[in-house]
């Protein structure tokens, strides 16, 4: 079947115009390259023959119908769809539900993190404490009291940004005042009880060492100075250090 011409260049088929000349005032095949006009014009067909078959598609689904019909055939489902939805048990509180299942890990982890960082914070302002009532010289007995102390009464908190210990007065206002001041002085001023006395080791008088009475060598404090917590230690421990009795008389 010998191949078409046609009067002007707008005519051929862009598939096929790569194989076709201008002769005579005509577009007529170019003879030069028969192989490539036709492998073009196999081309041509095969996309014929694809929208013919995409057509047939096409048509076997929507009818006769007209593009607006069928757009609003598709709205009307769109809607069908999302009562059917709600109907069938509120589809927002379902998604919200499985959005919250997938993030509970990473929920729990960051809070695993929130409390193994609190837990840092509160080992590292129980130290700075433990190690300023050191130098402060409190009683070693005592420290750790003092340091529930003054954490229960905010005192001294641990800083967020810095992670350093910082000292509040009691009205809760931030003092500027190291740790170390605050047990040497302040504290001191306002709990003498919890500090060694100057010049000894233990509480009481004569040195720290407590009084010694009875015929048994029993440590014997009077009611007065067992009302004095150091002596009242101090005369406890030298008792069990020598194995004798203690006892408070009067």
């Amino acid at each position: 079947m010998p191949l078409p011409t046609f009067e002007k260049a707008e005519d051929v088929p862009e598939a096929v115009r790569g194989g076709y000349i201008e002769r005579e005032g005509k577009w007529v095949p170019d003879d030069s390259d028969v192989a490539g006009l036709k492998a073009s014009q196999r081309t041509l067909l095969a996309e014929k023959k694809a929208a013919a078959e995409e057509r047939d598609r096409l048509k076997a689904v929507i009818g006769d119908r007209k593009p607006e019909d069928v757009a609003e055939l598709l709205r009307q489902h769109q809607e069908t769809e999302e009562e059917r939805q709600k109907k069938a048990g509120d589809f927002e509180k379902i998604t919200a539900k499985r959005v919250a299942e997938a993030l509970d890990p990473v929920v729990k982890e960051n809070q695993s993190l929130k409390e193994r960082a609190q837990e840092l914070n509160d080992l590292k302002l129980d130290i700075a404490i433990r190690d300023a009532c050191a130098k402060a010289k409190v009683t070693p007995e005592d420290v750790e009291d003092v340091a529930a102390l003054v954490k229960a009464k905010g005192r001294i908190k641990l800083d967020e940004k810095t992670g350093k210990p910082v000292v509040y007065d009691a009205d809760g206002d931030p003092t500027g005042m190291t740790v170390e001041k605050f047990f040497a002085e302040t504290f001191k001023a306002e709990k003498p009880r919890y500090y060694q006395p100057a010049g000894g080791s233990g509480g009481g008088s004569n040195g720290g060492n407590p009084i010694r009475k009875g015929g048994d060598g029993a440590i014997v404090l009077t009611a007065e100075e067992g009302r004095d917590v150091q002596k009242y230690r101090a005369a406890r421990a030298e008792a069990e250090k020598l194995k004798v009795p203690f006892r408070i008389e009067g």
